[in-house]
């Protein structure tokens, strides 16, 4: 069974920090020099997965530190799928974005399809396509599990969803 959102014109989200400075949202090299204080608070949740930002997004020519990372899931969805599972997230507000102001040049898609080469996981960025990763599938779920199961924390299962990663930073956002 599928857990996706009912909307007529599919947007992308990107959570509030929680120490959100400003208006607009910063990549974490970006942050580095602009906002160091808010930058050492969110390097904390790569503590001990720091490789991670050493990471190449070959399509964009660029590291993990140099994009932010967006979903297709409705918070509302994302919500649904923690509760199957008993894991309790606060109300968080979203920044809820249209993919179409997205350049596609500067946008890819990170699948996480678990293929053995990490190049081989990114597919071409299209605001048309952006349906397709609004759901989350049973697998994800049971993974949810096995983590919550284990104690982990919210971000370990965010990552088992496509994300859109966007080079640079996001200006005029609106919360929902």
């Amino acid at each position: 069974m599928l857990l996706t959102a009912k909307k007529e014109r599919p947007m992308i989200y990107h959570q509030v920090p929680d120490n959100m400075v400003g208006s607009e949202l910063y990549p974490l090299n970006v942050l580095k020099d602009t906002h160091a204080e808010v930058y050492r608070e969110a390097i904390k949740k790569y503590e001990n997965r720091k490789e991670v930002l050493e990471h190449l997004i070959p399509p964009l020519n660029c590291i993990w530190n140099d994009v932010l990372f967006l979903t297709g899931v409705h918070p509302s969805t994302l919500r649904k799928a923690f509760e199957k599972v008993n894991f309790r997230l606060r109300k968080l507000p979203f920044y809820e974005i249209d993919p179409e102001l997205l350049e596609n040049g500067e946008t890819t898609v990170y699948l996480y399809a678990g293929k053995s080469k990490w190049d081989e996981e990114f597919v071409a960025f299209d605001p048309e396509d952006i349906q397709k990763y609004n759901a989350i599938g049973d697998e994800t779920i049971q993974y949810y599990r096995e983590q919550y199961a284990v104690k982990k924390s919210h971000l370990a299962y965010i990552i088992r969803l496509p994300i859109s990663c966007i080079k640079g930073q996001l200006i005029s956002l609106i919360v929902i």
